[in-house]
């Protein structure tokens, strides 16, 4: 299979446009719906339904089309990856992580890593939980980092815990309540909630919901994020309250809340990091491996 025919195809579909996929690759419009063709021949279906006014993805081209950007996007990182190793690096390493306290863990843990082994190229990236998932899943994320939580439902993927936390409310600090060392499961009777969209996180939503009925509270979902830096916001503008863990205290020092344990909430939580079983990316293995010897707890001081 021809990728540059593949990526002619995968032009096609963004564009829905022959014209404008012609421009985009720098080809006359005319070898780009040759090209099209020849592929549709090649794989024994058709891809798209054109006419003189309009391009659309038939079902299978749809299905293809995702199919096929996850396959350029593993070609492309096959050759940067070979790229670095002729030119002496060691390999490479590509992390996804979530909010800032994911980020300050890995953060400390790869400066450690990188300093053991300078040759390898260490790349990261931050992505809603969702994203992080799917980019996992395709290939284009070695690991992600993230509350253990989320990563469950993750398939084939191996987890390894690297802190164990507990769950704290974070609150507005114009909040009355933060005045409050403690709070009650009756002090939050009347403050709207803030968690993250059921369809983004199911499971993050599903173990606020279960922590809140547990307290013997009614579960009021009134606003809904899909970031750490939405959530964080919506706490610093008095929309409601948040289930955290309690390290994020530690890294957030510019954002106007107060995280304030509740005694009726028993809610351990895990920091982990998931990478697929099947890679085959041998500093994955030696980066899991290293993990086991660090020294963890140290990094959310």
């Amino acid at each position: 299979m021809s990728l540059r025919r593949m990526s002619y195809f995968i032009s096609v579909a963004q564009n829905l446009s022959f014209t404008k996929a012609a421009e985009e690759c720098c080809v006359a419009q005319t070898a780009i719906s040759q090209q099209i063709s020849a592929f549709e021949d090649e794989v024994g279906f058709v891809l798209l339904n054109r006419n003189k006014r309009s391009v659309k993805l038939t079902p299978a081209g749809e299905y293809f089309y995702q199919q096929g950007i996850s396959i350029i996007k593993q070609f492309d990182n096959a050759v940067e990856r070979g790229r670095l190793i002729s030119q002496g690096f060691g390999g490479s390493l590509k992390i996804g992580f979530y909010g800032l306290y994911e980020q300050m863990v890995m953060k400390r843990i790869l400066q450690d890593f990188r300093v053991a082994h300078p040759t390898i190229y260490v790349d990261v990236a931050q992505h809603n939980s969702k994203d992080l998932i799917r980019l996992l899943e395709d290939g284009c994320l070695d690991a992600v980092c993230e509350l253990r939580h989320n990563l469950e439902g993750i398939r084939d993927a191996e987890i390894k815990d690297i802190i164990s936390d507990f769950s704290v409310f974070g609150i507005s600090k114009n909040n009355p309540l933060a005045r409050k060392d403690f709070l009650t499961a009756e002090d939050l009777k009347t403050q709207p909630l803030i968690t993250t969209d059921e369809e983004d996180l199911p499971q993050n939503f599903q173990r606020v919901k279960t922590l809140y009925e547990g307290m013997g509270l009614n579960f009021r979902q009134i606003s809904t994020v899909n970031s750490f830096y939405s959530l964080m916001m919506a706490l610093e503008m008095g929309l409601g309250v948040a289930v955290l863990p309690s390290g994020i205290g530690a890294f957030c020092h510019d954002f106007d809340i107060k995280l304030i344990p509740v005694r009726e909430l028993n809610a351990p939580v895990k920091i982990s990091v998931a990478r697929k079983k099947n890679s085959k990316n041998p500093v994955l293995k030696k980066f899991f491996q290293e993990i086991e010897e660090m020294e963890i707890p140290r990094y959310i001081h």
